[in-house]
């Protein structure tokens, strides 16, 4: 609960306890002890109420006003906090708690830092001591951690406050559980605008602390020792102006985009925005996200790096940041996105995701509109409008599953390359309409010479892709534009596509379609298709590495063109012990160009002989088939076995030589005919004729 007034007042641990007057408190620098280039400032309590304000003030030649709370009271700061020195830095310490409320504000040049620590060290023996003030080693080095004394640090809240500081400065907020909540604001009769913590160019940084130790204030010296909390940021707002807002509950981006931190246990977005976008000429800095369980961010909270150009006149010339993020668990539901992308002739950024338990991405968001319904689907991106390349998109993780349109697109709107996909998974679930894409434009964007990005997945386990009745689930690499696909390439010991469940490398302009190289164990197909279709252009490609077993039932395997005078693409199925094919097409066809090569080796051949396999061309030259097989159905050679033993006195006969003269003759004859050409195709098979008289 918010104190029913403002109230500051200083302890007597640095100068003499005094009562300051408001509502415009003001804090100067002999109420205070400097050393060297920090002021240091002790308070009993620190309170501020709407329409008030406090004022720090001291000689220029102070960089850091270090303030600390000793009074066992939260600090509910809803009134402006200023500091007339330039560039100074504020650091506000209270380890039993904060809280910003709607009207609080920053009027700071220099940087913020806001802490719940029992204390801050300076360099590596000084000590500026919040909880035990008689243990406090004051000295003129720069402050290197934040202190936490207890397994429950207090948190931090930020309520619907609007924080700005000037461009390239950092704001922090580091303490126990960070809660920040936001909504929309009417501002005046016609400006809304969405609280948030804003930085242009510059830094934010949050970590939630959940234990004793040190925190240290450049991030690259963290340890894994530090227990860590919970942040959670929430957006009240449901509204098509929501998807519109021009600044982000976090924002760091400008000219050249800021860099974002955080660090907790556990980060969950609420309809929440990350934005470190980069509208100039220098390259975005990043976000960088480090979570020791789970991120999961929900109805439809966007985390973005992307590159814009700020108005028709002016092109940016920045790449977009990176973004990296490292946990246990990764949620992202209801259309939220975490995403890098270009609107420019520069690059998007790099999405690179390690989640050592699993990573889960599902649902859409739909919102109605004057123009009709708009529709997100959750998903990492790396999409690239213009002539920039799209981002790379590097995912580790134990099991990956993409359901209910879940999606993971590296694509290109058609002028630039899109970018590659590698993933490195245990298991893999596209279900539902999951979708993996890097392709180059769609059917409404066909011009440009962008060419769809390379895809690696690789599957320690298996990898299952199933469809639904209206949503189709799908690994894919199209072209629309005059760029050529890319390359599809899939190991895993299990595969199976079901469903109406899809791979595909196409293309339906005039650019070469991908290839698509799959190596598995076990590869099963169950009303489902592998396909390098070309609709103007050269075929692409399909070669399966199966080890064990290929099973086709009731689907399509396609390297085809429908081009006028195009080829079309090889089919190669190579090493599986046992090939089954079941009402299934087997396609390497072509209209006018070459019809290509279809060719299976495999030990055994299980054919219901309702099934096509076709590499002609219409009007061209047919592609061969060529089946290198023992051509045995393994079926028809199966018998089952007694469960009694037979009389083998009843089954002797008598020789040959004791029941006739003649004496008996077995013999090979020479070959008396050629064998058909089918049995060649089937394994090269050699006839032997067997007689036997007496």
């Amino acid at each position: 609960m918010a104190p029913a007034m403002g109230e500051i007042t200083l302890d007597d641990t640095l100068t003499k306890q005094e009562t300051l007057i408001g509502p415009n408190f003001t804090v100067d620098a002999v109420q205070g002890v400097q050393q060297g280039r920090n002021l240091f400032h002790s308070f009993e309590v620190f309170n501020l109420q709407s329409n008030e304000s406090v004022t720090f003030s001291g000689n220029h030649s102070i960089q850091r006003v270090i303030n600390r709370v000793t009074g066992g009271q939260i600090s509910y700061l809803n009134g402006l906090l200023r500091c007339t020195i330039p560039q100074a830095d504020l650091f506000f310490i209270n380890p039993t708690g904060i809280i910003f409320g709607s009207d609080a504000r920053l009027d700071i040049s220099g940087s913020f830092y806001a802490t719940t620590a029992g204390y801050l060290k300076l360099g590596t023996t000084g000590r500026f001591d919040a909880t035990q003030p008689s243990h406090s080693i004051l000295t003129a080095a720069p402050p290197t951690a934040f202190g936490f004394l207890t397994n429950k640090p207090a948190k931090i809240v930020k309520n619907q406050s609007f924080l700005f500081l000037e461009e390239y400065k950092t704001l922090a907020l580091i303490g126990g559980d960070l809660e920040i909540n936001d909504t929309q604001i009417q501002l005046s009769d016609d400006v809304q605008l969405n609280s948030f913590i804003a930085v242009p160019k510059g830094e934010i940084q949050l970590v939630s602390v959940a234990g004793s130790g040190e925190m240290p204030l450049h991030f690259d010296l963290l340890t894994n020792q530090l227990n860590l909390g919970k942040i959670i940021l929430t957006d009240d707002t449901q509204s098509v102006a929501n998807l519109q807002r021009s600044i982000a509950n976090l924002d760091v981006s400008g000219e050249g985009g800021g860099k974002i931190t955080m660090i907790a246990d556990q980060i969950i977005l609420n309809n929440a925005y990350i934005f470190a976008d980069t509208i100039g000429t220098q390259n975005g800095r990043g976000i960088y996200i480090q979570v020791t369980e789970e991120l999961q961010l929900n109805q439809a909270s966007r985390i973005t790096t992307e590159v814009f150009n700020p108005d028709n006149s002016t092109q940016a010339t920045g790449k977009a940041g990176h973004i990296t993020i490292t946990a246990q668990k990764i949620t992202l539901n209801d259309g939220s996105q975490i995403a890098s992308t270009s609107q420019t002739a520069q690059a998007a950024g790099n999405i690179e995701i390690i989640a050592h338990n699993s990573v889960i991405i599902t649902g859409h968001f739909s919102l109605k509109t004057t123009q009709g319904w708009l529709q997100f689907n959750s998903g990492f991106l790396t999409n690239t409008l213009q002539a920039g390349k799209g981002g790379n998109i590097t995912l580790k993780t134990s099991n990956l599953t993409l359901t209910d349109g879940g999606t993971i697109r590296a694509d290109t709107q058609g002028i630039g390359n899109a970018g590659d996909i590698n993933l490195k998974v245990k298991q893999l679930q596209l279900m539902t309409g999951g979708k993996i894409s890097v392709s180059a434009g769609h059917q409404q964007a066909t011009a440009g010479q962008g060419q769809g990005g390379n895809l690696v997945i690789e599957a320690t386990d298996r990898i299952d892709i199933t469809s639904s009745k209206d949503q189709t689930s799908a690994i894919v690499s199209n072209v629309f534009t005059a760029g050529k696909g890319g390359l599809i390439t899939i190991s895993a010991p299990n595969i199976t596509v079901s469903q109406q469940g899809l791979i595909q490398s196409g293309s339906d302009s005039v650019g070469e379609a991908g290839a698509i190289s799959i190596q598995a164990d076990h590869l099963n197909l169950y009303q489902a298709e592998i396909s390098c279709r070309a609709l103007q252009a050269e075929g692409g490609n399909i070669t399966l590495n199966i080890k064990e077993q290929l099973n086709l039932t009731d689907s399509r395997i396609f390297a085809q063109t429908l081009g006028q005078q195009n080829d079309s693409g090889n089919i190669t199925i190579q090493q599986p012990i046992f090939t089954i094919l079941a009402d299934s097409r087997v396609l390497a066809s072509a209209i006018a160009g070459k019809g290509g090569h279809i060719q299976i080796t495999t030990n055994h051949l299980i054919d219901n002989k309702n099934n096509e396999l076709n590499a002609s061309s219409q009007l061209g030259i047919d592609g061969q088939i060529m089946i290198n097989s023992a051509d045995q159905k393994v079926n028809d050679a199966v018998v089952m076995l007694p469960t009694t033993f037979l009389q083998a006195t009843n089954w002797l006969k008598e020789r040959c030589a004791n029941r006739s003269e003649v004496e008996s003759h077995f013999i090979i004859n020479e070959f008396n005919t050629v064998p058909l050409s089918t049995h060649l195709e089937a394994g090269h098979f050699l006839l032997l004729t067997i007689s036997s008289s007496e």
